[in-house]
């Protein structure tokens, strides 16, 4: 009997937000094998200081929606919002890695590097008020 093989894309992910904002990529999964097998996966969030899929802690700015499905040989790849949110983070970089767990025998367990580098954006008008240096307030 065939067995699915796992076809997970991208193979990273590296984000670049401002400071207090969002962002969403996509990851795609399908499955390479003949017709009549079907996929399963289910995705967990590694953020340890090595992300390596041994510690689950999924972090709160990285999400992936949905966590969990499968899909049938020769249907469209499932598809995965994969999501950071820098609103409550500091200005710094952070690393976490998508676990996708599979029921394909020689990929049971796919590690998705994910890179998330937050900056201070545009911060001129941040505050609302135009500052003029040597100006007492």
């Amino acid at each position: 009997e065939p067995e699915p093989l796992a076809a997970i894309t991208p193979s990273q992910f590296t984000f670049d937000v401002a400071q207090g904002a969002r962002s969403s990529q996509t990851l795609r999964l399908g499955t390479a094998e003949a017709a009549g097998t079907t996929l399963t996966f289910d995705i967990s969030i590694s953020m340890t200081d090595l992300p390596d899929c041994t510690q689950v802690d999924n972090p709160t700015w990285l999400t992936s929606i949905p966590g969990s499905g499968s899909v049938d040989a020769g249907a469209a790849a499932a598809i995965v919002a994969v999501n950071v949110d820098a609103t409550s983070l500091a200005v710094a970089t952070y690393a976490a890695a998508l676990c996708v767990g599979t029921n394909d025998p020689a990929h049971s367990l796919v590690e998705v590097p994910v890179t998330l580098t937050v900056d201070e954006g545009d911060r001129i008008f941040a505050d609302g008020f135009d500052t003029m240096p040597g100006r007492a307030h």
